[in-house]
């Protein structure tokens, strides 16, 4: 089955680029391109995400129609759900609820994993591509940065700046806040071409509406269901001790990786329980952190820490009976 399902994505990946514009062929080569216009309408929708005070594409379409400040930075941390407000973004203009982006075409590529030395080249090349598509057209750059840097301290920063000057194109990049820092800056050219707007980590309580829904698709597409605990204890959890990372992706990492282990004990080790539960998330986030899933289930008579805390605190010395 996972040769086959392998086999699947493969003829997935060569449908879509069969779909993608003459110009974007040889692109789609070098980079991962998508046509959101002819995706957005049949994914999951996910409006709700981002409903709210902090919705931010209102804020987006205003800044694309304006004649200066016309491009937009997406700013925010890992895993808040940059490249899902692009795919959002997407639906609202092509099913109309954005009247001002209403026919204009949607193109993401992700330049995420674009090294210093290949940077200038892949810009011209997705430029090269997307100026003889029909226009307007907005050109979503998952990973905006990795496109700016070049080895040994260059920038492409007056290159795009060039760049953007042709044709009736909007650009709409997404990096981190640090990101922004080190590659914009002060450059007074992209501060007059772009807007940024910070798209902001939810709260718990959004993550959990977030990650149920997501939790409950994903299950259901492997005939699993989910224990009536799991996503907020999966959500409180990745609160607890995934510091480094952000909601909703967190929680929704690890109750991804619950389901498929549930799933593959369920197909290849003679399991027949098709629920996924609390203990499932337990072991993969023990695996994520070294701490045992007792530990973190709480289920262990004697929780000892010491081990842990030694191995993770340097400059002192920690015994049973507190920390010298």
């Amino acid at each position: 089955m996972q040769q086959a399902t392998g086999r699947q994505a493969q003829e997935g990946e060569h449908q879509a680029a069969a779909r993608l514009p003459k110009s974007l062929v040889r692109l789609a080569a070098l980079l991962p391109v998508e046509d959101l216009s002819a995706r957005v309408l049949a994914t999951v929708d996910r409006s709700d995400w981002m409903d709210g005070p902090d919705d931010p594409f209102g804020r987006i379409a205003a800044a694309l129609f304006r004649s200066r400040r016309s491009h937009v930075v997406l700013t925010g941390p890992p895993g808040v759900g940059k490249t899902a407000v692009l795919e959002e973004l997407a639906r609202r203009a092509v099913s109309g609820r954005l009247p001002s982006l209403v026919g204009w075409l949607w193109l993401r590529i992700d330049c995420r994993n674009v090294g210093p030395e290949d940077s200038r080249a892949c810009l011209e090349e997705i430029f090269a591509g997307v100026l003889q598509l029909p226009q307007p057209l907005v050109l979503c750059l998952d990973g905006l940065a990795a496109l700016l840097k070049r080895a040994n301290g260059g920038s492409n920063r007056p290159f795009l700046c060039t760049l953007l000057t042709r044709g009736e194109i909007r650009v709409v990049g997404t990096m981190t806040p640090w990101e922004q820092a080190d590659v914009v800056g002060g450059d007074a050219e992209m501060l007059r071409l772009f807007t940024r707007i910070d798209v902001a980590e939810p709260d718990e309580g959004r993550a959990l509406r977030i990650a149920e829904r997501e939790a409950t698709r994903l299950a259901a597409a492997r005939s699993l269901v989910l224990e009536s605990t799991v996503v907020r204890r999966a959500v409180s959890w990745a609160s607890l001790f995934l510091l480094n990372e952000s909601h909703p992706s967190k929680g929704l990492r690890l109750l991804e990786e619950a389901i498929e282990r549930r799933d593959f004990q369920r197909q290849f080790e003679g399991s027949t329980s098709p629920i996924v539960t609390v203990d499932d998330v337990a072991q993969v986030l023990a695996e994520r952190t070294g701490m045992p899933a007792a530990m973190i289930a709480g289920s262990s008579p004697e929780a000892d820490f010491e081990p842990l805390l030694t191995a993770a605190v340097v400059g002192c010395r920690i015994r049973s009976h507190g920390v010298l």
